[in-house]
């Protein structure tokens, strides 16, 4: 009988207007959601070129803010956004989404195009980030105004949104690599076109339709212009360093990759991806001679050892590392590298340059991440080598998570462990000199655990540990690890080869030794690691933060002593969360809060059970976003692949739940429903956080399709039931506090972005599972509101 009521009210507006065409308005907003997110995307994968991933979060930030600010928008000024005037009004704000982005780009390339900018100072930066941020403010009303308004078909609409995000987060992936990165930009302009189109179609309005027709050909003249003209080349990236020097660019769904040449200190071509972390490609016919001078690299000292005759090179790049082993005769080379764009340009684009490493004789290769591989492999190696493998670019899920490497965790190095032969050892370089240890310790005590996890003690005689000498600019040292003790002949080598090539041994079973390292192979371990001033302590599959040192205080009064031994991006990673943490809690507090307070809009003590509202949504909003994002985190993990892992990951939770919205109208008790779900929910999330790990840890050996159907069988109930509490919770508000369902999809989205960097601090510090944990007690929160409110209502 309500339902019928709701329904008589919808067709029979006051305004006398016609009944709303929710088919039509449900595909815009799939299309505009859809935009918005690979929008998201594609602007995380641009910051991280041109800027440090730190601030490609903060835009995204920035960007999900203007989305939560809509809604606060839409309520502050309701006059606007009558129910009359809503599908107009949606129309609008999705060409301006449109037109908006596409300024954006100019804008934002026009900064980072003039080379008086560099280094780019705080106003240019704001200047990019409100820029970036103000198209998501539309894309914000492009949601909060239906959702709104047209509450009788809020499962359906909210369904819509869902569905249409997922398949945003999935076509974005061929978009980069068809379009590049400003290509697809457009290209996500171009669907917001077509969402105001659909809008258009919606409200009969022919105005807005020519209007979205021109946005849609001025967004496929900006494709065109990046394909056939230089405008949009990137000229600089981080700290301003030229890009006059690249010969060749392209894109895929986590990385853009650039070719440049290089002739300091001998010719070569460097590869260098999104703009920071470089291999390099180095001239090669065929004569091994040529390339002599890799055995005098401090990545070849496993080389001094003994003969290998199977190697394992993981992050195998431009392929040096697989011509070193060739130099000292390997006969078995196996090369994985998770980047098929480097593959592609070594063995084919540049393949009379580099001679083409990867099809040597005696060499195989997989394109695939280091660390699934080994977890599938059934074979054993004589050496299995990781030289300087790490990046500093915001992967395809944007910088929603903080960067991470699985391949430098206890559990990895457990995996290289068993899969070495008797004989074998794990060779391991990283950037760490005579005078800054920090990233070595930590290497040695990851070996610590793991070696004796397997049962091997008496690590003190199988390790190795060797720097540049202070008098070279290299900053680059390799670490030994055996699963025998070292002989002396073998010692004495590495002693021999250390002197003559100017290395410096920081530990050797024989020796004076570097003091820090022996406490960490000691008794004494536990007692060094709480007072050394940084946390070097060995990273697990939980706290994957390999390059992050700090302690919790120092990350929040202090970045440590500007002369001290942690390289820059480490100390200046610190300050930047701190500062993004800081900005997102107060413009939350205050936009989402106190200004709609302060205007005196709603008062919590004019309008029944507003209060309890605000905070049910607050806290689905906390609570969705740090499930989720602790989902992308553990189940890339398991599926390896970024490009798999992304739109498995992200489409499973969205579509999954896209269909829980879809179900709730059948639902007539909203009250019963959502403490229901959301019981069910704070179970299961629970139950996911410890049993999951198990089951993924198991699950790494299976095939690419095997690990799918675990990721989506795990994923699909959680995510089935995570999209019901938001359409229950404005169903319910409506009937207590219409005026209010505006505010409440602000704040549900501002929640939502503080949530992103809580989810970032909790993770670095305590783990993903109790990231998600803190996802069950938001949910917690929204069960709390449910019944407070049915206390109280009469």
């Amino acid at each position: 009988m309500e339902d019928s009521k709701e329904q008589m009210v919808a067709q029979a507006d006051p305004g006398g207007e016609a009944t709303p065409r929710y088919g039509w308005i449900a595909f815009g907003l799939a299309l505009a959601t859809g935009s918005t997110i690979a929008l998201e995307i594609v602007l995380t994968r641009i910051f991280s070129v041109i800027l440090w991933y730190h601030y490609g979060f903060m835009s995204i930030s920035l960007a999900l803010f203007g989305l939560g600010l809509a809604g606060v928008y839409v309520y502050l000024f309701p006059g606007r956004f009558s129910r009359a005037a809503a599908g107009r009004v949606t129309a609008q704000a999705a060409l301006l989404f449109a037109l908006t982005s596409m300024a954006a780009l100019f804008c934002f390339q026009w900064v980072v195009s003039v080379p008086e900018h560099w280094p780019l100072q705080v106003g240019f930066r704001t200047l990019l980030f409100v820029s970036t941020a103000i198209p998501f403010f539309f894309a914000g009303l492009i949601v909060a105004v239906p959702l709104s308004r047209y509450t009788e078909r809020i499962g359906v609409l909210y369904g819509a949104d869902l569905l249409g995000a997922a398949v945003g987060a999935v076509l974005v992936i061929p978009l980069l690599g068809w379009l590049g990165g400003h290509g697809a930009f457009f290209a996500c302009s171009a669907l917001a076109a077509l969402a105001g189109i659909t809008f258009s179609i919606a409200e009969r309005k022919k105005g807005l339709l020519i209007g979205g027709l021109v946005m849609l050909g001025l967004a496929v003249a900006g494709i065109g212009m990046t394909s056939n003209t230089d405008y949009f080349r990137i000229r600089y990236v981080k700290r301003g360093r030229s890009q006059d020097d690249v010969i060749a660019e392209r894109w895929n769904s986590f990385s853009r990759v650039a070719v440049a040449e290089t002739r300091k200190p001998e010719p070569y071509r460097r590869i260098t991806i999104d703009g920071g972390a470089a291999t390099p490609m180095l001239p090669f016919s065929g004569d091994l001679q040529s390339v002599n001078f890799l055995a005098r690299n401090i990545q070849a000292l496993a080389y001094y050892i003994h003969t290998h005759k199977r190697a394992l090179i993981i992050g195998s790049g431009g392929g040096p590392d697989i011509l070193t082993a060739k130099l000292f005769e390997v006969p078995s080379i196996h090369a994985v590298e998770i980047n098929p764009l480097i593959v592609d340009y070594v063995r084919n684009v540049f393949r009379d340059y580099t001679g083409s490493p990867y099809d040597l004789p005696g060499v195989s290769f997989t394109v695939a991440d280091g660390r699934s591989f080994v977890a599938r492999s059934d074979e054993t190696y004589d050496l299995i080598q990781l030289s300087e493998v790490d990046t500093t670019a915001a992967q395809a899920a944007g910088a929603l998570t903080l960067v991470e490497n699985s391949l430098y965790t206890v559990e990895a190095f457990q995996s290289y462990y068993d899969h070495l032969t008797e004989n074998g050892i794990l060779s391991v370089t990283r950037n760490w000199t005579v005078s800054s240890q920090t990233m070595a310790l930590r290497t040695v005590d990851l070996i610590r655990r793991s070696w004796e996890s397997r049962g091997n003690t008496d690590l003190a005689r199988s390790l190795i540990v060797v720097a540049p000498g202070p008098e070279t600019a290299l900053s680059w040292g390799t670490l030994l690890a055996s699963r025998r003790p070292f002989t002396a002949v073998e010692l004495a080598s590495v002693n021999r080869v250390a002197k003559r090539l100017g290395w410096k041994v920081l530990y050797s079973p024989v020796g004076k030794n570097l003091e820090s390292i022996n406490a960490l192979l000691g008794p004494e371990r536990d007692e060094f690691l709480r007072e050394f001033p940084y946390d070097v302590s060995a990273t697990t599959d939980d706290r994957p933060y390999f390059f992050f040192f700090l302690r919790p205080l120092s990350f929040l009064f202090g970045e440590g002593d500007p002369e001290d031994d942690l390289d820059w991006g480490s100390r200046r990673t610190p300050r930047i969360l701190l500062q993004l943490f800081v900005l997102i809690s107060v413009l939350v507090l205050v936009f989402t809060f106190l200004l709609p307070m302060m205007i005196g809009r709603l008062r919590f003590g004019a309008l029944h059970g507003a209060g309890r509202g605000l905070m049910y949504f607050a806290s689905i909003g906390l609570g969705f976003i740090l499930v989720e994002l602790s989902f992308i985190q553990r189940y890339t993990l398991l599926l390896g692949q970024p490009l798999y892992a992304f739109a498995c990951i992200l489409g499973c939770i969205l579509v999954c739940s896209g269909c829980g919205s879809f179900v709730t109208h059948r639902l007539r008790d909203e009250r019963r429903a959502a403490r229901i779900v959301l019981s069910i929910l704070i179970g299961g999330v629970t139950i996911h956080a410890f049993l999951i790990p198990w089951i993924l840890a198991h699950s790494m050996g299976f095939s690419l399709a095997a690990r799918i159907g675990v990721t989506v069988a795990t994923i699909a109930p959680l995510g089935f039931l995570m999209g019901m509490p938001l359409p229950l919770g404005m169903r319910l508000l409506k009937r207590e506090s219409p005026q209010a369902l505006a505010w409440a999809w602000g704040v549900n989205g501002s929640l939502s972005v503080f949530g992103t960097v809580l989810a970032m601090v909790i993770s670095i510090f305590l783990g993903i599972t109790t990231t998600i944990l803190a996802g069950a007690l938001g949910y917690l929160g929204a069960l709390a509101a449910v019944y407070r409110r049915a206390k109280t209502t009469p």
